[in-house]
């Protein structure tokens, strides 16, 4: 009896790690370290776009504000007539349009089905969590 449940003991002893590596390292090469490196790199890409948007619509925001106090003072001033805000808020809508329909969203599909499942939800997970991180 001693033997038998020694021999199965060491038949289970020698086959579990061998089991366990094999699922691991199955886990590892099939999605789990491709999950967590493109998270990793999607946090990074999320936190600094968030950082770049930022600062862009701050400088556009100083921008905008010098042009508009730039205008009124030389229409108060007498060097300009009267500003047509309406037609200058026309084009400017009309041409934001225009660009808006240059983008081409159509190759998108295809990065995502080259890189596959783990990496795009990883990626798209840690471009969130980047994006919304509050500091």
């Amino acid at each position: 009896m001693r033997e038998t449940l020694a021999t199965a003991a060491t038949n289970v002893t020698s086959t579990l790690p061998t089991t366990a590596a094999a699922t691991i390292g199955g886990l590892a090469s099939d999605g789990l370290i491709p999950f967590g490196g493109s998270a990793l790199v999607g946090y990074i890409i999320g936190f600094a776009l968030k950082k770049i948007i930022k600062w862009l619509l701050i400088g556009l925001g100083v921008l905008a504000g010098i042009i508009f106090i730039a205008i009124q003072w030389m229409a108060n001033k007498g060097y300009i007539q009267g500003v047509r805000w309406d037609k200058l808020g026309n084009d400017i809508s009309s041409y934001g349009q225009h660009l808006a329909t240059q983008i081409d969203f159509n190759n998108l599909h295809g990065v995502f089905h080259y890189l596959g499942i783990p990496m795009t939800s990883g990626l798209a997970i840690g471009a969130m969590v980047g994006f919304l991180r509050t500091r």
